[in-house]
């Protein structure tokens, strides 16, 4: 979990992990092109949080599909790291606590796969309690849910 303002200095960890050539998905509302250019010639797939139709996007407004595209990636395409950005959009659109839920249940498959997840969360784009809820939520060393 990285709670701050600065979606490049978040992405780091995750580009450091993916140097040895560990499969990565990156699911950003930033712009893409502009974390594909950090992300350079890493086995790293770049994924659009944006209702803009295009190439490796993930519409915003589907969020059983953004659950199930998380899923199918670690599970059938073998991703063994993943950065998440633009949460606090999907918790406007859909609300904490479903964003939660989901969050949640891919953090646990995440976990039973051995698999790394950064979790990129803007403080000033949500409510001070919403951000006190997903970090105690998906922090690691939390008690196990």
């Amino acid at each position: 979990m990285l709670v701050g303002n600065s979606v490049l200095a978040s992405l780091s960890p995750f580009l450091d992990s993916t140097a040895a050539g560990l499969n990565g998905v990156c699911v950003v509302r930033e712009s893409p092109e502009r974390i594909r250019a950090q992300v350079g010639s890493r086995p790293i797939q770049v994924f659009w949080l944006s209702n803009i139709g295009r190439e490796r996007t993930i519409r915003p407004n589907d969020l059983a599909g953004f659950a199930a595209f998380l899923a199918r990636e670690l599970s059938e395409e073998r991703v063994t790291v993943f950065f998440l950005e633009g949460i606090e959009y999907l918790a406007r659109l859909h609300g904490v606590e479903a964003v939660l839920e989901r969050l949640t249940e891919f953090d646990r498959l995440a976990r039973d796969h051995e698999v790394r997840v950064w979790l990129h969360v803007t403080p000033d784009l949500m409510r001070p309690e919403d951000v006190a809820r997903v970090v105690a939520a998906l922090s690691p060393g939390r008690s196990p849910s």
